[in-house]
């Protein structure tokens, strides 16, 4: 076999692998999409294709989604509700109707911005209300133009990533006698479906009314920035997530009065491990700075740490009791106490580890406060026992729980609270000591007594 031969057989393969390619990816588009359509069926949705512009190598289609009744969809996630507020529901969506626009080679690719998902209408009875309304007006023209859109890219024919289109709505309800509008704007929302993380840029509401006959006016500006969360997710009794946010900013502003509240460098873990019927919780909480102003009062608070954790839970309990609450099934009082009792019977441990915070500047009623560092680390033990929700006595449960408490802190924040309340001062005097320039306490409760630095003084 010469040279030549060898690369037209090798071109012919190729490109009979080129063309084969899109006529099976074709075939399996079809399939996934007769699937997903009986899907949907079986929840009283519609699916119905309006447009076929397929070329070869190119699948463009458009579908009409419609919920004929949302019923089996609130059903689902609210099994209990009542019939009042499911036709209410109904009311308000059923009949809502999506317009869906596919855009995908016909490879076995990565398919960026594969699938749009615009909000295509409103059921007659909700547009007939908003056409009555100037804003409901405004908000129609919205859905006419594709203000709400969601696009998708494919992977394998599975959703990888979904972004949310940016919005920047204005409703304006102004008349010749007020101004009254509404914005909202949303920046960057993207869902990596595949890697469970969820990003926004930017959320912000601004709401601005003034009346012209009193020249009274109010502006409230509530804005998130930077929103990064991420979920690992085994099943429930074992996750872990995490959740980051630059800022969180809200300020009210009137002729008035003025309100401002600026929280930043937000971050928010937790996590559920279970080693055989054992299951531990935790969940911290870190706050670099937090201030809130009103008018002249203000608070300022430098690095909180909040770190809570619960372990040795009974898990067959615990999942049982998640189970009830997520099929909203907590009606069932006596399985439910059942869980509650063999949960508490089997006892488990609570420690706080640490409560923290670098200082704490106030001004209230010009009086000025300046609290120095605390920190607090506090752990209790329930042991086992036989105690039942139903028997009501907590004076048997107070006597199987062991807990440690301590805390530092400056002598300035002792002789504060001196000042704002001596008898809890003095208090805190009897059961405190100096170390360094330092105040510790180091409370311990057992066998139901109490005692500080191991001298009793509760018996």
């Amino acid at each position: 076999m010469t040279n030549l031969t060898k690369v037209l057989i090798g071109a012919g393969i190729v490109g009979a692998g080129v063309i084969a390619t899109p006529v099976v990816y074709n075939s399996q588009i079809n399939k996934f999409i007769a699937q997903e359509q009986n899907n949907l069926k079986a929840q009283q949705i519609e699916l119905k294709q309006t447009q076929n512009n397929d070329s070869f190598f190119n699948a463009k289609r458009e579908y009409i989604v419609t919920i004929k009744d949302i019923s089996p969809i609130i059903e689902s996630t609210y099994p209990n509700i009542n019939n009042y507020d499911l036709q209410n529901l109904k009311e308000i969506f059923n009949n809502t109707k999506f317009l869906v626009t596919l855009n995908m080679l016909k490879f076995p690719i990565y398919h960026k911005d594969a699938i749009k998902i615009d909000l295509d209408s409103l059921n007659n009875t909700l547009t007939k209300s908003l056409s009555n309304d100037k804003t409901g007006k405004q908000l129609l023209e919205a859905i006419k133009n594709r203000v709400f859109e969601a696009i998708l890219d494919i992977n394998n024919l599975k959703i990888s990533k979904a972004k949310l289109k940016d919005i920047d709505l204005t409703l304006d309800n102004s008349t010749n006698y007020r101004v009254e509008k509404f914005n909202l704007k949303i920046k960057n929302a993207i869902s990596d479906i595949e890697n469970n993380n969820l990003k926004i840029s930017k959320t912000a509401i601004n709401y601005t009314k003034q009346d012209k006959d009193n020249n009274y006016k109010k502006t409230t500006d509530f804005i998130i920035n930077n929103v990064d969360e991420k979920i690992k997710q085994q099943d429930l009794l074992n996750y872990s997530s995490t959740l980051k946010i630059d800022s969180i900013n809200f300020s009210q502003k009137s002729t008035y009065s003025n309100i401002n509240l600026n929280i930043n460098n937000i971050s928010n873990s937790s996590s559920v491990k279970t080693i055989a019927d054992k299951t531990s919780l935790n969940n911290k909480i870190d706050i670099n700075s937090a201030s809130l102003n009103a008018d002249k009062d203000s608070i300022k608070v430098d690095k909180l740490v909040y770190n809570f954790n619960m372990s040795n839970l009974d898990s067959p309990s615990l999942k049982q009791i998640i189970d009830m609450a997520n099929s909203n099934n907590l009606n069932d009082t006596e399985k439910l106490s059942q869980n509650f009792n063999q949960l508490i019977q089997k006892g488990f441990k609570v420690s706080i580890s640490p409560l923290s915070i670098n200082g704490i500047k106030a001004q209230f009623d010009n009086q000025s406060f300046d609290i120095k560092p605390i920190e607090i680390n506090f752990d209790a033990t329930l042991l086992q026992n036989n105690y039942t929700l139903q028997s009501n006595n907590p004076a048997y449960l107070s006597t199987k729980i062991n807990a440690k408490l301590k805390a530092q802190t400056s002598p300035n924040n002792i002789d504060l609270l001196n000042k704002i309340n001596p008898q809890v001062g003095m208090m805190m005097k009897l059961i405190s000591k100096e170390v360094n320039n330092k105040i510790l306490i180091n409370l311990e409760y057992q066998n139901g007594k109490v005692t500080s630095n191991g001298k009793p003084i509760i018996q």
